[in-house]
């Protein structure tokens, strides 16, 4: 607040152009993927062809991210009408590489809010790996219940915490080289968007119907 301003005329082009942008993210994405994910249910998953479920999912990890990120872009141009400057929430998630970049990259202040009051009083990565390991998993609780009190939202966050747990493991293992190859950035990229989809089972259902989507899914 403190801060010299831009000018306005400046803030004004950046702050309509994001509102606007924010706006068709939400109309012309989120609201139409709203066909396809209102079948995530037990009637509509019984009789579905099994082809239809992971369509369906994905329709709804396509949702909720153009759902939140233009909430995040109407806020964010909105501020700047004012000649607020307010940080990104969302920076390309579902290009990232590893479930660890993907957090990174989704709801950023949430993210930053749970390593600054959540994993880090717990120990951080200062601990033992064991440890470290166990303050992911509490982390990543935390995040769950902050979306919900329900039991689904409590095994999406342990859903999460598990991918986090497993990536900073096989890191421990075999790390990062320096120059990866094209199909492996490529195949690590389609292992981590699949597996964050995957997730939004939780999310977008309740435990049973959740559970019933993946037998299907699976085992037809």
């Amino acid at each position: 607040m403190r801060s010299e301003p831009s000018p306005w005329p400046n803030d004004w082009r950046r702050g309509v152009t994001r509102i606007l942008a924010g706006l068709a993210k939400k109309f012309a994405i989120a609201d139409v993927m709203t066909a396809y994910t209102n079948h995530l249910n037990h009637a509509d998953l019984a009789v579905a062809n099994r082809a239809m479920l992971p369509v369906w999912l994905l329709a709804y990890g396509i949702k909720i991210y153009s759902d939140f990120s233009a909430y995040s872009d109407i806020a964010i141009g909105s501020a700047r009408l004012f000649g607020i400057p307010i940080p990104e929430n969302f920076d390309w998630p579902y290009l990232q590489s590893n479930i660890t970049m993907f957090w990174r990259h989704w709801h950023i202040s949430l993210t930053s809010w749970l390593k600054d009051y959540v994993f880090i009083p717990l120990g951080g990565s200062r601990a033992k790996p064991g440890r470290v390991y166990g303050n992911i998993l509490m982390t990543m609780l935390v995040s769950g219940i902050w979306h919900g009190a329900g039991i689904n939202f409590v095994l999406w966050g342990l859903w999460h915490g598990v991918l986090l747990v497993i990536h900073r493991a096989w890191r421990k293992f075999r790390p990062l080289p320096e120059n990866p190859s094209w199909w492996s950035q490529s195949a690590a990229w389609l292992t981590t968007f699949v597996a964050a989809n995957l997730g939004w089972a939780f999310f977008c259902m309740d435990v049973h119907t959740a559970l019933f989507f993946f037998r299907r899914l699976l085992l037809g």
